[in-house]
């Protein structure tokens, strides 16, 4: 009679498609990140490294970030991969990109304003 036609999938239940799929979003993320570590492995100095830091001096690695980097975090986070952060204070919170943008800036509406109004000047976005 007729086969079973249905994708195999693995102990989470996840099809192989959408294993290998989560697999590219993780492989991009850290594509990624070697990259920007790949600029200050080029470095030899203390000083150098901290330069290499600052995207006006190494516009290569402000490139990297907003190129790479962010566009990579953004497709992880969107996807729904790990839909919730544990967090010791707020207990379960979604994981989105605005969470991180959140999670990465100084507490405070102030300090989310100015990265809104710093961000909204760079040409590459």
């Amino acid at each position: 009679m007729g086969e079973d036609v249905r994708p195999s999938l693995s102990a989470e239940g996840l099809s192989s498609a959408c294993l290998q799929e989560k697999k590219t979003l993780v492989n991009s993320v850290s594509v990624a990140v070697e990259a920007i570590l790949a600029q200050f492995g080029l470095s030899r100095t203390v000083v150098q490294k901290t330069l290499s830091g600052d995207s006006r001096v190494n516009p290569s690695l402000g490139r990297l970030v907003l190129q790479c980097l962010c566009p990579a975090l953004r497709n992880l986070l969107s996807d729904g991969f790990k839909p919730h952060q544990s967090d010791l204070i707020a207990g379960r919170r979604p994981n989105s990109p605005w969470g991180l943008v959140q999670a990465s800036t100084k507490p405070g509406i102030l300090h989310l304003d100015l990265a809104y109004k710093t961000i909204t000047f760079i040409k590459y976005l």
